[in-house]
């Protein structure tokens, strides 16, 4: 559940603030800002599209780091782009890399855990991506009243801790699976 808290506080604070930071902190007209905001949900949209297309050729293994290297290097570029283009194009990187990550965890739940214990984790991810799309793009708002200028460091300070939990995961995971963890246990 942590992992999808943080993934949908993260996706929703770059949606909800991405357009504010392009104005006042770099400049930009409030159309291109816009544009740049919507363009970012439809990196989204369309990343979702084609990895749902591909995602049963795909090894989440192999996907999903890839997908948080891509948002990381979008969310790095928004924050140290001079120029409002460039933090657009990061920010059309940022919404491709977090296309997949939601439903690539919630699609995974069923293949690792057993049958009976699957409604009760999928409910928990969503009550956890919930919270944090909810809480976190306000709390952002809380910062921003300050700091807005600081928003996107807390954007790529979230992607590095999104890829440290998915390394994290994918280690304990082959580890069990290599016979060095003890097997999975019901879902608490």
């Amino acid at each position: 559940p942590a992992l999808l808290f943080l993934y949908a506080a993260l996706e929703l604070s770059a949606g909800v603030w991405a357009a504010s930071v392009l104005v006042v902190g770099r400049g930009a007209p409030p159309g291109e800002a816009a544009f740049a905001t919507a363009a970012y949900y439809g990196a989204i949209t369309g990343g979702r599209l084609l990895a749902g297309w591909l995602g049963g050729d795909r090894d989440p293994g192999q996907t999903l780091p890839a997908a948080v290297l891509l948002a990381l290097a979008g969310a790095v570029t928004f924050a140290l782009a001079p120029a409002p283009w460039v933090s657009s194009a990061g920010l059309l990187a940022l919404g491709l890399g977090f296309a997949p990550r939601y439903p690539t965890l919630m699609h995974e739940i069923p293949a690792r855990f057993r049958p009976e214990d699957t409604p009760v984790l999928v409910a928990r991810q969503t009550g956890a991506a919930y919270l944090g799309a909810a809480g976190v793009p306000a709390a952002a708002g809380l910062l921003a009243e300050r700091h807005l200028t600081s928003l996107p460091w807390l954007l790529e300070a979230g992607v590095l801790a999104l890829l440290a939990g998915l390394r994290f995961l994918e280690a304990r995971n082959g580890a069990r699976r290599a016979g060095r963890a003890p097997p999975r246990e019901k879902a608490p």
